[in-house]
Protein backbone atom coordinates (compact mmCIF):
# COMPACT_ATOMS: atom_id res chain seq x y z
CA UNK A 1 0.00 0.00 0.00
CA UNK A 2 2.79 2.52 -0.86
CA UNK A 3 1.16 5.62 -1.64
CA UNK A 4 1.70 8.74 -2.97
CA UNK A 5 2.60 12.37 -0.77
CA UNK A 6 1.82 13.96 2.40
CA UNK A 7 2.22 16.65 3.97
CA UNK A 8 5.48 16.82 6.10
CA UNK A 9 5.14 18.10 9.88
CA UNK A 10 1.95 19.90 10.29
CA UNK A 11 -0.24 17.54 8.35
CA UNK A 12 -3.50 18.12 6.79
CA UNK A 13 -6.34 15.97 7.07
CA UNK A 14 -5.98 12.23 6.33
CA UNK A 15 -6.06 11.71 2.20
CA UNK A 16 -6.77 8.65 0.66
CA UNK A 17 -3.03 8.63 -0.79
CA UNK A 18 -0.91 7.97 2.42
CA UNK A 19 2.62 6.19 2.77
CA UNK A 20 2.38 3.76 5.64
CA UNK A 21 5.92 3.26 6.11
CA UNK A 22 6.36 6.96 6.40
CA UNK A 23 3.25 7.32 9.11
CA UNK A 24 4.71 4.48 11.27
CA UNK A 25 8.51 5.60 11.74
CA UNK A 26 7.05 8.80 12.16
CA UNK A 27 4.83 7.72 14.60
CA UNK A 28 7.50 5.40 16.25
CA UNK A 29 9.60 8.03 16.43
CA UNK A 30 7.74 10.91 18.30
CA UNK A 31 6.63 8.27 20.74
CA UNK A 32 9.81 7.68 21.57
CA UNK A 33 10.38 10.59 22.64
CA UNK A 34 7.19 11.67 24.10
CA UNK A 35 6.51 8.56 25.69
CA UNK A 36 9.56 7.35 27.54
CA UNK A 37 12.68 9.72 26.78
CA UNK A 38 11.02 12.92 28.29
CA UNK A 39 8.92 11.14 30.93
CA UNK A 40 11.95 8.96 32.07
CA UNK A 41 13.54 12.32 32.57
CA UNK A 42 10.92 13.83 35.11
CA UNK A 43 11.63 10.44 37.46
CA UNK A 44 14.36 9.74 40.07
CA UNK A 45 14.90 6.10 37.97
CA UNK A 46 16.40 9.20 35.44
CA UNK A 47 19.69 7.82 36.58
CA UNK A 48 18.98 4.12 35.06
CA UNK A 49 16.86 4.60 32.54
CA UNK A 50 18.84 7.36 30.57
CA UNK A 51 22.16 5.62 29.50
CA UNK A 52 24.24 5.27 26.86
CA UNK A 53 22.07 2.37 24.69
CA UNK A 54 18.64 3.87 25.74
CA UNK A 55 20.35 7.62 24.41
CA UNK A 56 21.63 6.21 20.72
CA UNK A 57 17.87 4.88 20.19
CA UNK A 58 16.80 8.15 20.89
CA UNK A 59 19.51 9.85 18.69
CA UNK A 60 18.19 7.18 15.68
CA UNK A 61 14.78 8.15 16.49
CA UNK A 62 15.48 12.07 15.96
CA UNK A 63 17.88 11.12 12.95
CA UNK A 64 14.75 8.87 11.54
CA UNK A 65 12.04 12.18 11.92
CA UNK A 66 14.63 13.82 10.70
CA UNK A 67 15.57 11.88 7.73
CA UNK A 68 11.13 11.47 7.17
CA UNK A 69 11.16 15.11 6.70
CA UNK A 70 13.87 15.52 4.38
CA UNK A 71 12.20 12.43 2.23
CA UNK A 72 8.95 14.29 2.26
CA UNK A 73 9.80 16.74 0.48
CA UNK A 74 11.30 15.08 -2.55
CA UNK A 75 7.95 15.30 -4.66
CA UNK A 76 7.38 18.77 -3.91
CA UNK A 77 6.35 20.66 -7.55
CA UNK A 78 5.22 23.47 -6.31
CA UNK A 79 6.61 26.92 -6.67
CA UNK A 80 9.06 28.57 -4.01
CA UNK A 81 6.63 30.87 -2.07
CA UNK A 82 3.90 28.04 -1.61
CA UNK A 83 6.82 25.83 0.04
CA UNK A 84 7.65 28.59 2.47
CA UNK A 85 3.91 29.69 2.60
CA UNK A 86 2.53 26.62 3.76
CA UNK A 87 5.51 25.83 6.70
CA UNK A 88 5.14 29.06 7.88
CA UNK A 89 1.54 28.35 8.49
CA UNK A 90 1.48 24.61 9.08
CA UNK A 91 5.04 24.78 11.08
CA UNK A 92 6.15 27.73 12.48
CA UNK A 93 3.16 29.65 13.71
CA UNK A 94 2.52 26.53 15.74
CA UNK A 95 5.93 26.78 16.62
CA UNK A 96 5.40 30.15 17.99
CA UNK A 97 2.55 29.35 19.82
CA UNK A 98 4.07 26.50 21.77
CA UNK A 99 6.70 28.82 22.39
CA UNK A 100 4.46 31.71 24.15
CA UNK A 101 3.52 28.70 25.99
CA UNK A 102 6.45 27.74 26.96
CA UNK A 103 7.48 31.48 28.34
CA UNK A 104 4.15 31.84 30.29
CA UNK A 105 4.96 28.13 32.12
CA UNK A 106 8.62 28.71 32.64
CA UNK A 107 9.55 25.64 30.85
CA UNK A 108 13.21 25.88 30.15
CA UNK A 109 15.18 29.54 30.25
CA UNK A 110 13.37 32.58 28.29
CA UNK A 111 16.15 33.75 26.34
CA UNK A 112 16.61 30.75 23.92
CA UNK A 113 12.68 30.34 23.40
CA UNK A 114 12.89 33.95 21.87
CA UNK A 115 16.14 33.59 20.01
CA UNK A 116 14.34 30.31 18.69
CA UNK A 117 10.89 32.51 17.38
CA UNK A 118 13.45 34.17 15.01
CA UNK A 119 15.27 31.19 14.31
CA UNK A 120 18.76 32.04 15.96
CA UNK A 121 18.77 29.68 18.54
CA UNK A 122 20.32 26.53 16.87
CA UNK A 123 23.25 29.27 15.49
CA UNK A 124 23.78 30.96 19.25
CA UNK A 125 23.75 28.05 21.56
CA UNK A 126 22.15 27.20 24.41
CA UNK A 127 19.01 26.27 22.15
CA UNK A 128 15.31 26.00 23.78
CA UNK A 129 14.66 22.67 25.42
CA UNK A 130 12.59 20.18 23.54
CA UNK A 131 11.73 23.00 21.13
CA UNK A 132 15.24 22.90 19.91
CA UNK A 133 14.46 19.82 17.57
CA UNK A 134 11.37 21.86 15.72
CA UNK A 135 14.04 24.82 15.61
CA UNK A 136 16.97 22.91 13.76
CA UNK A 137 14.03 21.62 10.96
CA UNK A 138 12.70 24.54 9.70
CA UNK A 139 16.65 25.60 9.24
CA UNK A 140 16.75 22.90 7.35
CA UNK A 141 12.99 23.59 5.42
CA UNK A 142 14.85 27.14 4.68
CA UNK A 143 17.89 25.09 2.71
CA UNK A 144 15.26 22.65 0.83
CA UNK A 145 13.98 24.19 -1.76
CA UNK A 146 17.59 24.81 -3.35
CA UNK A 147 18.92 21.54 -2.24
CA UNK A 148 16.11 19.85 -4.28
CA UNK A 149 16.40 21.80 -6.99
CA UNK A 150 20.14 20.23 -7.45
CA UNK A 151 19.22 17.18 -6.58
CA UNK A 152 16.67 17.17 -10.24
CA UNK A 153 19.96 17.98 -11.73
CA UNK A 154 22.33 15.82 -10.18
CA UNK A 155 22.85 13.54 -7.86
CA UNK A 156 26.50 13.76 -7.18
CA UNK A 157 26.01 17.46 -6.64
CA UNK A 158 23.74 17.63 -4.08
CA UNK A 159 26.13 15.10 -2.38
CA UNK A 160 28.78 17.19 -2.80
CA UNK A 161 26.88 20.70 -1.92
CA UNK A 162 25.88 18.34 1.23
CA UNK A 163 29.30 17.85 1.71
CA UNK A 164 30.55 21.19 1.15
CA UNK A 165 27.68 22.49 3.88
CA UNK A 166 28.52 19.92 6.57
CA UNK A 167 32.58 21.00 6.30
CA UNK A 168 31.06 24.56 6.81
CA UNK A 169 29.26 23.71 9.94
CA UNK A 170 31.95 22.07 11.29
CA UNK A 171 34.13 25.10 10.12
CA UNK A 172 31.69 27.23 11.98
CA UNK A 173 31.28 25.07 15.31
CA UNK A 174 35.23 25.23 15.42
CA UNK A 175 35.74 29.08 14.90
CA UNK A 176 32.42 30.35 16.18
CA UNK A 177 31.93 28.03 19.01
CA UNK A 178 28.05 28.92 19.42
CA UNK A 179 26.63 26.55 16.62
CA UNK A 180 24.68 24.02 18.11
CA UNK A 181 26.77 20.52 17.05
CA UNK A 182 23.00 18.89 16.76
CA UNK A 183 22.87 20.48 13.33
CA UNK A 184 25.87 18.88 11.95
CA UNK A 185 24.55 15.64 13.44
CA UNK A 186 21.08 15.67 11.89
CA UNK A 187 21.93 17.71 8.66
CA UNK A 188 22.86 14.54 6.96
CA UNK A 189 19.92 12.84 8.36
CA UNK A 190 18.20 15.33 6.03
CA UNK A 191 20.06 14.46 2.98
CA UNK A 192 19.71 11.49 3.24
CA UNK A 193 15.82 11.44 3.49
CA UNK A 194 16.00 13.51 0.03
CA UNK A 195 18.07 11.20 -1.46
CA UNK A 196 15.87 8.27 -0.90
CA UNK A 197 12.98 10.26 -2.10
CA UNK A 198 11.64 9.78 -5.37
CA UNK A 199 13.04 6.28 -5.74
CA UNK A 200 12.96 2.82 -4.25
CA UNK A 201 15.03 2.08 -1.42
CA UNK A 202 18.52 0.20 -2.48
CA UNK A 203 18.14 -3.52 -1.86
CA UNK A 204 21.55 -4.12 -0.77
CA UNK A 205 20.53 -2.37 3.50
CA UNK A 206 22.28 -4.81 4.49
CA UNK A 207 26.03 -3.67 4.63
CA UNK A 208 24.63 -0.49 5.73
CA UNK A 209 22.94 -1.90 8.82
CA UNK A 210 26.09 -3.58 9.77
CA UNK A 211 28.13 -0.59 9.13
CA UNK A 212 25.66 1.00 12.31
CA UNK A 213 26.32 -1.56 14.06
CA UNK A 214 30.04 -0.92 13.77
CA UNK A 215 29.13 2.75 13.99
CA UNK A 216 27.54 2.02 17.04
CA UNK A 217 29.62 -0.45 18.76
CA UNK A 218 32.45 2.12 18.63
CA UNK A 219 30.66 5.21 19.52
CA UNK A 220 29.05 3.27 23.03
CA UNK A 221 32.85 3.09 23.77
CA UNK A 222 33.03 6.87 24.33
CA UNK A 223 31.64 8.91 26.72
CA UNK A 224 29.10 11.08 25.01
CA UNK A 225 26.45 12.95 25.49
CA UNK A 226 22.80 13.94 22.82
CA UNK A 227 25.33 16.72 21.54
CA UNK A 228 28.60 14.83 20.95
CA UNK A 229 29.36 14.65 16.99
CA UNK A 230 30.38 11.35 17.57
CA UNK A 231 27.21 10.45 17.02
CA UNK A 232 26.99 11.99 13.55
CA UNK A 233 27.76 8.36 11.58
CA UNK A 234 25.21 6.27 14.02
CA UNK A 235 22.73 8.89 13.45
CA UNK A 236 22.16 8.50 9.71
CA UNK A 237 23.35 4.90 9.13
CA UNK A 238 20.54 4.12 12.03
CA UNK A 239 17.78 6.47 10.18
CA UNK A 240 18.42 4.83 6.89
CA UNK A 241 18.65 1.16 7.89
CA UNK A 242 15.44 1.33 9.86
CA UNK A 243 13.68 3.33 6.78
CA UNK A 244 15.13 0.93 4.23
CA UNK A 245 14.14 -2.23 6.45
CA UNK A 246 11.33 -0.99 7.17
CA UNK A 247 9.68 0.12 3.88
CA UNK A 248 7.50 -2.44 1.82
CA UNK A 249 6.72 -4.42 4.86
CA UNK A 250 3.71 -2.90 5.82
CA UNK A 251 1.82 -3.17 2.87
CA UNK A 252 -0.76 -5.69 3.53
CA UNK A 253 -1.53 -4.38 6.93
CA UNK A 254 -5.73 -4.40 8.02
CA UNK A 255 -7.65 -1.06 7.36
CA UNK A 256 -7.94 -0.94 11.47
CA UNK A 257 -4.17 -0.87 11.35
CA UNK A 258 -3.84 1.20 8.76
CA UNK A 259 -6.31 3.86 9.87
CA UNK A 260 -4.65 3.59 13.53
CA UNK A 261 -1.39 4.30 12.33
CA UNK A 262 -2.42 7.48 10.31
CA UNK A 263 -3.73 9.07 13.53
CA UNK A 264 -0.76 8.32 15.52
CA UNK A 265 1.54 10.17 12.54
CA UNK A 266 -1.37 13.03 12.25
CA UNK A 267 -1.08 13.50 15.52
CA UNK A 268 2.95 13.44 15.90
CA UNK A 269 3.23 17.33 15.48
CA UNK A 270 1.77 18.72 18.07
CA UNK A 271 2.30 15.76 20.10
CA UNK A 272 6.07 17.12 20.32
CA UNK A 273 4.80 20.80 20.84
CA UNK A 274 2.30 19.94 23.85
CA UNK A 275 3.77 17.34 25.25
CA UNK A 276 6.35 19.33 28.19
CA UNK A 277 3.51 21.96 29.52
CA UNK A 278 1.12 18.80 29.87
CA UNK A 279 3.64 16.89 32.06
CA UNK A 280 5.46 20.05 33.83
CA UNK A 281 1.44 20.40 34.98
CA UNK A 282 1.32 16.63 36.02
CA UNK A 283 4.89 16.95 37.48
CA UNK A 284 2.99 19.93 40.32
CA UNK A 285 0.28 17.57 40.92
CA UNK A 286 2.82 14.37 41.64
CA UNK A 287 4.36 16.56 43.83
CA UNK A 288 1.17 17.50 45.69
CA UNK A 289 0.27 14.42 46.23
CA UNK A 290 3.55 12.58 46.61
CA UNK A 291 4.04 10.44 44.31
CA UNK A 292 6.66 9.85 41.15
CA UNK A 293 6.06 11.85 38.30
CA UNK A 294 6.67 8.80 35.93
CA UNK A 295 3.00 7.31 36.99
CA UNK A 296 0.69 10.46 36.10
CA UNK A 297 2.75 10.99 32.82
CA UNK A 298 2.89 7.88 31.25
CA UNK A 299 -1.21 6.94 32.74
CA UNK A 300 -2.38 10.47 32.08
CA UNK A 301 0.19 12.67 30.18
CA UNK A 302 0.71 10.97 27.25
CA UNK A 303 -2.64 9.64 26.23
CA UNK A 304 -3.97 13.19 26.93
CA UNK A 305 -1.10 14.59 24.98
CA UNK A 306 -1.78 12.23 22.07
CA UNK A 307 -5.38 12.48 22.32
CA UNK A 308 -5.44 16.43 22.30
CA UNK A 309 -2.71 16.64 19.64
CA UNK A 310 -4.85 15.10 17.68
CA UNK A 311 -8.15 17.13 17.55
CA UNK A 312 -5.87 20.39 17.64
CA UNK A 313 -4.22 19.61 14.53
CA UNK A 314 -7.49 18.57 13.01
CA UNK A 315 -9.20 22.02 14.25
CA UNK A 316 -5.87 23.75 12.77
CA UNK A 317 -6.21 22.12 9.74
CA UNK A 318 -9.60 22.94 9.23
CA UNK A 319 -9.17 26.57 10.33
CA UNK A 320 -6.50 27.16 7.51
CA UNK A 321 -8.35 25.72 5.25
CA UNK A 322 -11.35 27.65 5.87
CA UNK A 323 -8.71 31.01 5.71
CA UNK A 324 -7.53 29.73 2.57
CA UNK A 325 -3.83 30.33 4.21
CA UNK A 326 -2.30 27.04 3.55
Amino acid sequence: MQHGNQNDLGLVAARPARNTTVDFLRAVSVLWIVGFWHPIGYSPIREVGKNAVTLMATVAALGLFVLLSGYLQGGRGRNLFDFYRRRFWRIYVPFVGASLIFLVMNIGDHLPLIKGVFLLAMLDEPAAVTLWFINMIMLFYLCAPALLWIKRRSLTLLLIVAAIILLGLLAADWFWERLDNRLIIYFPCFVAGIVLSGSAPPKAVWPVVLVAAIACVATLSAPIDGTDIVLLPWAVLASVSVFCLTTGRLDDLSDTATMWIERAAYASFFAYLLHRPVYRILEALSAAIGLDPLILIVALGVPTTAIAAYFLQKGYDRLLASARMA
